[in-house]
Order: C-alpha cells, then structure tokens, then sequence
C-alpha cells in the first residue's frame, strides 16, 4: 500500500485549486512510504508511474537497505495544460503506480559466499591497482628523462647559437 498524493493548483498560485480543462496548472506527486511490501521484494524498492500520462513512466529513486515499510518521501512537480480527457479520467480513477523491488538475502550460506566472491574480486582489483601504479611509475621516470634529455639539447643548441653569432 501506498502512501501518496496527487494534487494542483493553477500555475502561479500558491493554494489547491479545482482542476479546469484548458488550464495550465502544477501537479505534484509525492509518495512518502510504501507499507506491506513482501520479503521477497522489500530491498531495493522503487516505484514507476505514467504521468504526465502517455509519456515516459516517471520513476522514484531506490530505497536502501530491505525494509517492509521503506520511506520514500518522494515529489515531483509537473506544468501542464488538463485536457478534458484528463478531467474525466479522473473523476474515476488515479495515476497507476507500481512497486518493483528484489529480495533482501537473509541467508548466512548465501551471505558468506557473495561475501567471499566481493573479497576475492576486491584482492583481484588490488593486483591491477598495484600493477597500474607500477607501470604509472616508470612512464612517469621515462618522461622525466626524456624532459631532462630535451633540456640539455635545448642548451647545447643554445650555446651554438651563441657561438655562431
């Protein structure tokens, strides 16, 4: 179940007001928590809904760590001109909002070998790291001897320079 709301009010002012087709006004949507979501979807939890209507589905941004009752506090705010489609549709219905989430992994077993896999691919980054770090080394000594190599070129074309003239 969510907790939410859709409301507006005619671009410009700062109170709710009635919704007119062929008006332009603000509409706000915000979704302050979900309640009863299932264990096996309680982790990652997001919502998408359509509107404005048609377009493309808006979506909330993901809850953190598994929770029953994630806390979203959500809102958005959109401009836009009510149709008299809009209006009726309305009357009669709300704006369809889906939850999507994944399952909060509980068990140990499963919890130590995804803990062993991140652990061994860590040690893995580790090695390329070190390895990257070394070869920053050395082409960072080459282009050192190369700027001291181009230095004392650069004097010895000086000084005959100096000489000719």
């Amino acid at each position: 179940m969510l907790t939410c709301s859709l409301s507006a009010r005619k671009k410009g002012h700062v109170f709710h007001s009635p919704v007119v087709a062929g008006e332009v006004h603000t509409f706000t949507v915000s979704i302050v928590k979900i309640r009863d979501v299932p264990i096996d979807a309680c982790a990652g939890v997001f919502v998408l809904y359509d509107f404005p209507e048609g377009g493309e589905m808006e979506r909330t941004p993901r809850t953190g760590a598994g929770s029953m009752n994630p806390l979203l506090n959500y809102k958005s705010e959109f401009d836009m001109m009510v149709t008299k489609e809009m209006v009726a549709r309305w009357n009669f219905t709300g704006i369809d909002m889906m939850v999507y989430g994944h399952p909060m992994i509980t068990d140990p077993v499963t919890l130590q070998t995804d803990l062993l896999n991140l652990t061994e691919h860590v040690s893995e980054l580790k090695l390329n790291n070190s390895k990257l770090e070394t070869q920053l080394t050395t082409l960072q000594a080459a282009l050192e001897d190369q700027k001291r190599k181009l230095a004392e070129e650069q004097k010895k074309a000086q000084s005959k320079t100096c000489t000719l003239l």
